[in-house]
C-alpha cells in the first residue's frame, strides 16, 4: 500500500517583491489534520508564505502540491478547500447573519441556513439571537474577528489559515479563538496553519511550530529553542523574557522535606525544552502562592543558602523568584547528591499529580543524602 501523501508538499518556492524580499523555501511539507505553527520576526515571510498556501499568491518558482496534486492559483476546488482569515477582519457592510452566511449562499448551498449560521456563531462564542441581527459596525474588534472566523467555520474547509488571529483582540476573544479552532481540528479533522506572535496561544493550539527567517523555513522542533538573551540571575537559576513581553520558566526550584515537616530547597531543574517552559509557565500560574511562602519565613529566621538569599557567589544577583503553592511533586533524574542538596542540576522527568506533597522526603532518595569527610577521607 502507498504512503497517504502530504497535504502540503512544496519543493523549491520561490517569491519575490523587486529586490527587496525573497522567499526561497526548497522544502516543506504538512500533514492532513495537523496544527502547524509558524513564527519569527516580522517582515520574514510568515504573511507570504500564509498567503501562497491560501492560493491567494502564485510563486515565482517551484511547485505546491496538494494532497498528492500540482495545483494552480485559479483552481477553484483548491480555493473552496482552504480559508484563510486575516490579522484584520473583513466584514461586508451587512448584518452578522448575512456575514456569515455569506459563503455558502454563494456556493448555493442554503439547505438548514439559519441552522448553520446559529451553530458557527455559537462555535465563536456568539449568541445567535443577541448577534445575527446586529450590523457590521455594531461590533467591537474581538467580536468582529469571531464573527469573521464563524464566517470561515461554516464553510467546514480541509485547511484554516490564521494569520496573527489574535493581534487586536481582548483576551476572552482569544481565548474563543483557540476553542473555537481546536474544535474545528478535532471534529472536523480541519488543518490548522497558524502564524502568531503570541507564543502561549500558539502553543495551546499548535504540535508543529516552524519559525520562518528572512524568507527561509526553519526546521521542525524550533519550538525547542527560544532566542535569549538569557539573564544569569544565581543559584543555576537563568531567566528570560520574550519579545512581546511574555515571562517564561527558566528553572524549577526543588524542595524536600525533612523529619521535622521543614521544606528545604534542594537544588534546581533546568533541563528541559522550551516548549516544555512555556508549558509550565501555564501550569505554574494556576499554583500560584496565596500566602507567605515558608521558604521566606525561614530565610529570615535562619539565613539559609535558598532561593532570594545573597551568598557571596551571587553577590549583586538578582535572586528572585516567584513562589509557588508546595503542592505539586516533580519527578527528576540526578547524578548523586552532596550533603544535603543536589550536586548539579537535575533533569525534569514528569509532574506527579498522583503523589502527595508530604511523602516527598529525604528517605525517598537513593542516593544516602548526607556523610561525614571524616569517615570518606580519614585523617581529616
Amino acid at each position: 500500500m502507498s504512503p497517504k501523501p502530504h497535504l502540503y508538499q512544496v519543493k523549491g518556492l520561490v517569491f519575490r517583491y523587486g529586490e527587496r524580499f525573497e522567499l526561497n523555501i526548497p522544502d516543506f511539507s504538512i500533514e492532513p489534520g495537523s496544527a502547524v505553527g509558524l513564527i519569527g520576526p516580522n517582515g520574514g515571510g510568515k504573511t507570504t508564505l500564509l498567503r501562497i498556501l491560501a492560493f491567494i499568491e502564485r510563486p515565482q518558482g517551484g511547485e505546491i502540491l496538494f494532497d498528492g496534486e500540482r495545483t494552480r492559483v485559479e483552481d477553484a476546488p483548491l480555493t473552496r478547500s482552504v480559508s484563510m482569515l486575516l490579522q484584520e477582519p473583513y466584514l461586508l457592510k451587512r448584518s452578522v447573519f448575512e456575514n456569515v452566511a455569506y459563503g455558502l449562499k454563494v456556493r448555493g448551498e442554503r439547505k438548514r441556513l439559519k441552522q448553520k449560521v446559529e451553530e458557527a456563531l455559537g462555535t465563536v462564542g456568539l449568541d445567535f439571537q443577541d448577534f445575527s441581527r446586529r450590523s457590521w459596525y455594531e461590533l467591537s474588534g474581538g467580536e468582529a474577528q469571531r464573527v469573521a472566523l464563524a464566517a470561515r467555520l461554516i464553510l467546514k474547509p480541509r485547511v484554516l489559515i490564521l494569520d496573527e488571529p489574535t493581534a487586536s483582540v481582548d483576551e476572552k476573544s482569544a481565548l474563543l479563538i483557540k476553542d473555537a479552532v481546536i474544535e474545528s481540528r478535532s471534529k472536523d479533522g480541519t488543518t490548522l496553519i497558524i502564524a502568531s506572535h503570541d507564543h502561549f496561544w500558539l502553543n495551546s493550539i499548535t504540535t508543529d511550530i516552524r519559525r520562518v527567517y528572512r524568507g527561509r523555513v526553519l526546521g521542525k522542533a524550533v519550538r525547542n529553542v527560544i532566542i535569549g538573551p538569557w539573564v544569569d540571575i544565581g543559584e543555576g537559576l537563568c531567566r528570560t523574557t520574550l519579545p512581546d513581553g511574555q515571562p517564561v520558566v527558566g528553572s524549577l526550584l526543588l524542595g524536600l522535606y525533612d523529619e521535622q515537616g521543614q521544606l528545604h530547597h534542594v537544588g534546581v531543574a533546568a533541563s528541559f525544552s522550551a516548549a516544555k517552559r512555556l508549558e509550565l509557565t501555564e501550569t505554574l500560574a494556576t499554583h500560584a502562592a496565596t500566602d507567605e511562602h515558608p521558604w521566606l519565613a525561614w530565610a529570615q529566621a535562619h539565613g539559609g543558602r535558598i532561593p532570594g538569599v545573597q551568598s557571596r557567589w551571587s553577590a549583586g544577583k538578582d535572586l528572585s523568584f516567584v513562589p509557588t503553592n508546595p503542592d505539586l511533586v516533580a519527578e527528576v533524574k540526578y547524578d548523586h547528591m552532596e550533603g544535603s542538596r543536589f550536586r548539579h542540576v537535575t533533569k525534569l522527568l514528569r509532574l506527579r499529580p498522583d503523589r502527595d506533597p508530604d511523602s516527598c522526603t529525604y528517605e525517598q532518595l537513593e542516593t544516602p543524602v548526607r556523610f561525614d569527610l571524616s569517615e570518606v577521607l580519614p585523617g581529616l
